[in-house]
């Protein structure tokens, strides 16, 4: 019994699983200003709550992308992702990212958020 529970570590090498060095995380700036220039787009989708939380974290977010130079679209609705994040045959599209908000703590149901 104790060969059989030992046994795999003579036949199989050791593994890390995948864990590697820590790196510092970037910046909401600074991973903008790291993206290529062919993602020049960051699409904010309010949902039409308007007035509320929600407008408050689109606008700050807006102060950090434009002077990264990035482009900010924000949207009623998350149907206008389709025309504004076309993507390519490839899978390749313009925006560095869309984030879509469903509700906050004080705006709609559910307290939620989604980034794509």
């Amino acid at each position: 019994m104790i060969f059989l529970s030992y046994a795999r570590n003579l036949f199989i090498p050791p593994s890390n699983y995948g864990i590697g060095n820590g790196h510092p995380i970037r910046t909401l700036a600074e991973g903008l200003k790291a993206a290529s220039r062919r993602r020049n787009t960051l699409a904010l989708v309010n949902n039409g709550l308007a007035g509320g939380d929600i407008d408050r974290v689109i606008d700050s977010v807006t102060r950090v992308a434009s002077p990264a130079g990035k482009k900010v679209i924000c949207l009623t609705d998350e149907t206008q992702l389709l025309d504004t994040c076309k993507s390519s045959l490839r899978g390749a599209t313009s925006c560095y990212s869309a984030i879509f908000f469903v509700s906050s703590p004080s705006e709609g149901n559910g307290g939620s958020g989604t980034i794509l």
